[in-house]
């Protein structure tokens, strides 16, 4: 097939596919090896997705961008109304500069979401007090706090052979506990000290480790109604 004619069935197919959603406009978005998107605006405005549930559409576009030295993609503008379809070739540099500065800012706004929750994490300075902590020291007696599941399971806290410990957690077991305490007196008075944010291990350089999965006010007072 010529070039001429794989645009002339890429625009019988797209112009097939618009009016059968009734669209009147259209933007076609393709990336080799088979990435296509398809919008279409219908005559009230209203935007349509278009999914591509057959093989021709990609087949003719794979064509397209073959025909064109150094090209990776392409995208058509499409107007029935004036039965115009404006072709875009996309180059293969075109692309992977698409990619990356994508990358790049996907990147950024993580890194934005983990010092926006960070900040939230670092207001939570409510000291937890002694009654919460003496509560505490009694239930690990008879229970411990520390999720069971596959790989890190965040921070816990139990009370083994007379001794209480405080630890990250894998697959569910403490294997080397970050401090413990064989005074019942001396884990109280450092409970009492804690809050939300000074154990959301916000000294770890990895965000990964804050907030995710830590011990909180809340899962102290878990561990105490799960007592009763």
């Amino acid at each position: 097939m010529t070039l001429e004619q794989i645009v002339s069935d890429i625009n019988r197919e797209l112009r097939a596919q618009l009016e059968k959603y009734h669209c009147v406009r259209g933007q076609l978005r393709y990336q080799a090896p088979s990435m296509v998107s398809l919008n279409g605006t219908r005559g009230d405005g209203k935007p349509v997705l278009i999914w591509q549930n057959a093989p021709r559409l990609p087949y003719l576009l794979s064509l397209y961008v073959d025909q064109l030295s150094g090209c990776g993609g392409v995208t058509v503008e499409v107007d029935l109304s004036t039965d115009r379809f404006e072709y875009k070739p996309l180059s293969i540099a075109v692309i992977k500069q698409e990619a990356k500065e994508q990358e790049e800012q996907e990147s950024a706004d993580e890194k934005r979401r983990q010092q926006a929750y960070r900040r939230s994490l670092e207001q939570q300075t409510e000291t937890y007090g002694m009654a919460l902590a003496s509560a505490v020291a009694d239930a690990l007696l008879h229970n411990s706090i520390g999720y069971g599941h596959r790989d890190y399971c965040g921070t816990g806290l139990e009370y083994r052979d007379g001794v209480y410990y405080y630890g990250e957690l894998m697959d569910g077991f403490m294997w080397e506990p970050f401090l413990q305490w064989a005074s019942k007196q001396d884990f109280i008075q450092w409970l009492a000290r804690q809050s939300d944010a000074s154990l959301a291990r916000l000294e770890a350089k990895e965000p990964f480790y804050w907030g995710n999965q830590t011990i909180t006010r809340n899962r102290l007072t878990e561990l105490l109604n799960a007592k009763r």
